[in-house]
């Protein structure tokens, strides 16, 4: 019987100590990037999840709060590009044209800062951009920031065999159509002919 009573008197005396030293395992802090991907994977996860389920009012909810969680600069640059674009997306299905054009404005400054206009990454952001202009119906804005990526890749030396200037050149022609300026939407497709006309 005192064997058993110790046994249990023990079982008693350890059930509280265990309980803080589980919950500074839970707490214990993972670092900051660990813990930014791991919310930035599952806002995303979630987000598409209330997309598909129509909620789109819930979906931007979670991409904002993983974008303003955590120190800043946590979330890798990566992340942080694909919360942005998919918060556009959530703003687009509830025809807030005007918030996405706002989030991809967002990306593309945040980008900048953080790497430089030069950055293939900015570019792809300012693209984008782009498209969320065309889809609020403001082609003027798309052709200005098509123009601006046109001059940017060609400065950094792209060539004529770089595919993504020719992508950009074709949109920016298309845009500026699109905008009405036609006299500079012809020039436009003047250029993108002599960009393509050198390849076999």
């Amino acid at each position: 019987r005192r064997s058993m009573g110790t046994k249990q008197l023990g079982t008693k005396a350890a059930a509280p100590l265990a309980r803080p030293l589980l919950l500074l395992l839970l707490l214990s802090p993972l670092t900051h990037a660990t813990t930014a991907t791991d919310v930035a994977e599952s806002a995303l996860a979630s987000g598409l999840a209330a997309l598909r389920e129509g909620r789109a009012a819930r979906a931007v909810a979670e991409y904002r709060q993983a974008l303003a969680s955590g120190p800043a600069g946590a979330l890798s640059h990566e992340n942080r590009s694909a919360l942005f674009d998919a918060l556009a997306e959530a703003y687009a299905a509830q025809g807030k044209e005007a918030e996405a054009v706002g989030a991809m404005e967002e990306a593309h400054e945040a980008l900048t800062a953080a790497l430089g206009a030069s950055d293939p990454r900015v570019g792809g952001a300012l693209s984008r951009l782009a498209d969320a202009h065309a889809a609020a119906g403001n082609h003027a804005a798309a052709a200005e920031a098509l123009g601006r990526l046109v001059q940017g890749m060609r400065a950094q030396g792209l060539g004529v065999m770089h595919p993504g200037l020719r992508g950009a050149a074709g949109k920016h022609a298309a845009a500026l159509a699109a905008a009405g300026r036609s006299k500079e939407a012809v020039r436009a497709y003047r250029t993108l002919l002599e960009l393509v006309a050198p390849l076999p």
